[in-house]
Parts: structure tokens; C-alpha cells; sequence
């Protein structure tokens, strides 16, 4: 956009804010990073916050079911936390 991100004012720190969470849903709902900006490094990071969105959705089911089981009084065997974004590979893996 322009700007230098160190000397934003609050309204322009809140138009990139917007700007950033309105794109981030374009991609989520199937849009090209390619076609919102032409910046390589932008395109990555909304690729990455795709690549996250994918992950959290992946790991909801199991989180969903671990809390229905608990509330029905089941046992919920504990294990290390699953965070999708630090350790993708451990999410939907339920035990």
C-alpha cells in the first residue's frame, strides 16, 4: 500500500488491518493470492495464512469430538497439545 508500516497513524494501521483480514477471507474461500496483489513476499504469507486456515479447519473435527466425549462424561486421554499451526502433523490424530 505505500506506506512505512513503522510510522502507520491508528486510521492507516486499521485500513491495512482491514485490508489484510479481507483478502485473508478471499483466499480462505478459494480466491488466488496472485490475483489480490502482484508482491512475491505478500502472495507467500497469504499462501501461509491459507495453509494455516487448512489446518485449523483440519483439527476442529477432532477437537469437537474430544469435547462432546468429555461432556458426556467420557475420559479423554491426555496427550501433548495439538496446536495446528506449531506441530501440523499431530492434529487429527485422535487417541
Amino acid at each position: 500500500m505505500g506506506m512505512d508500516f513503522d510510522k502507520l497513524t491508528a486510521i492507516q494501521a486499521e485500513e491495512v488491518n482491514n485490508r489484510t483480514v479481507d483478502w485473508i477471507l478471499q483466499i480462505i474461500r478459494g480466491r488466488a493470492p496472485e490475483t489480490l496483489t502482484d508482491d512475491a513476499q505478500i502472495i507467500e504469507l497469504l499462501n501461509r495464512a491459507k495453509g494455516y486456515a487448512y489446518l485449523i479447519n483440519q483439527s476442529f473435527g477432532s477437537e469437537m469430538n474430544s469435547l462432546l466425549d468429555a461432556l458426556n462424561g467420557g475420559f479423554i486421554t491426555p496427550r501433548s497439545g495439538n496446536d495446528p499451526i506449531r506441530k501440523p502433523h499431530g492434529t487429527s490424530n485422535r487417541q
